[in-house]
């Protein structure tokens, strides 16, 4: 009967689990490729499970175009030494990020920030590269 219930408490726990590991995919992105931005924070959203920012650069036409930018959660970005002082609406930055792998509209999963005073900072895990 113990094993049994093992067996059940198991099931259970990754019919639990399984759901979560599969939200946090990245699927939908090319990770293979980059994409290069450079422009304004227009917006921040510091929340779990991924944090956004939205940044406003100029296209080919020389019209502002807002791309989203998906990062981590809050937790591992506090986690990271990051604060909500780390980046403000106004900023100036440059991303290196993966493309939608359709291509639908302006949004990609953070690769890398380079902030104004030039220092690159990690998107997915947001620790600073070492020069």
């Amino acid at each position: 009967m113990q094993i049994k219930s093992l067996i059940l408490a198991s099931f259970a726990i990754l019919a639990w689990v399984l759901p979560v590991w599969a939200h946090h995919s990245h699927g939908n992105y090319l990770t293979s490729e980059w994409t290069f931005l450079e422009g304004t924070v227009k917006e921040l959203h510091w929340i779990n499970p991924h944090s956004w920012f939205y940044l406003e650069i100029l296209n080919a036409e020389g019209q502002p175009v807002v791309w989203a930018l998906e990062a981590n959660s809050i937790n591992r970005l506090r986690r990271a030494g990051w604060t909500q002082d780390t980046l403000a609406v106004g900023d100036k930055i440059s991303a290196r990020c993966h493309p939608l792998k359709d291509r639908s509209n302006n949004g990609c999963l953070l690769g890398f920030i380079t902030v104004e005073d030039g220092v690159e900072i990690s998107g997915r895990s947001l620790i600073k590269i070492l020069e």
